[in-house]
């Protein structure tokens, strides 16, 4: 699934609505895939993860132990 992570890159004038909706994917996944504090702190040209599903991107790091 991480490989069908896209990235799109903020144009100027573009609003987080603009780019969810571009990409048929809900605000809040794009907030939450991008960690985005403030809406309104978007710039051009930052790149932002567009995830090709509804939901939270997680990295899980797997530590193995011989306990």
């Amino acid at each position: 699934m991480i490989d069908r992570i896209k990235e799109h890159e903020v144009k100027k004038g573009e609003t987080l609505w603009d780019i969810a909706r571009k990409h048929d994917i809900d605000i809040d996944t794009l907030i939450g895939a991008n960690d985005i504090n403030n809406m309104n702190r978007i710039r051009p040209g930052d790149l932002l993860k567009i995830l090709p599903v509804k939901g939270m991107l997680y990295k899980i790091l797997y530590l193995f132990s011989n306990l």
